[in-house]
């Protein structure tokens, strides 16, 4: 059963619609002003402007391989978030959710986000994103956070992965990878988005 809780009382998600917004929506309770920076920044990089819902979080029960596994369905998520905000008064075209669990898909023991072009939905976990050893920064932590939240709205609107090592659209299997991109999309990447119609 998927539910939608709201810190006060049960009520639909409030998010104005528009073409140039992104709803950024937290997975369960997670206060996400560490980041509000960087989600910002993700979001400015495509022209959007962000949302922050402040009263409102998705959740859903856990599954069985979930339950196993200790860490969340990506695909699962992203459905729950599709469905919960199809039947709230304002339906956004973008929502980007994001969680500090764990995350996994179908072919990955792990992933740092999904995005489901159709659905208008990405997800993103700063689990791995912000893992603590020594010599990395919070600075650092956050533009992890910054290029794989942007990694997906770019998802979203509909680029795929880059092949260029640098650019915010590759695909990025181990942390030293997300560490090699830019915060950027490379001129291959900017020039598909401005014809992908988005």
């Amino acid at each position: 059963m998927v539910t939608q809780l709201l810190s006060e009382v049960t009520s639909p998600v409030q998010i104005k619609r528009s073409n140039r917004q992104i709803a950024i929506i937290p997975f369960e309770t997670y206060d996400l002003s560490e980041f509000r920076d960087s989600l910002d920044a993700a979001s400015i990089i495509f022209d959007l402007e962000p949302n922050f819902s402040s009263d409102a979080f998705i959740t859903s029960d856990f599954s069985e391989a979930e339950t196993q596994r200790k860490q969340r369905d990506a695909v699962r998520v992203i459905q729950a978030a599709s469905t919960i905000l199809k039947a709230s008064d304002e339906n956004p075209k973008y929502a980007l959710v994001v969680t500090k669990q764990d995350i996994f898909a179908t072919r990955f023991n792990f992933v740092f986000g999904l995005a489901n072009h159709s659905l208008g939905v990405g997800l993103i976990s700063t689990a791995r994103l912000t893992e603590w050893h020594d010599g990395i920064s919070p600075a650092q932590m956050k533009e992890r956070v910054l290029k794989e939240a942007a990694h997906e709205i770019g998802h979203l609107g509909g680029l795929v992965h880059c092949e260029k090592e640098t650019c915010l659209m590759a695909f990025s299997e181990t942390i030293e990878k997300v560490d090699k991109k830019l915060p950027m999309l490379c001129e291959d990447c900017r020039r598909k988005l401005k014809t992908s119609g988005r």
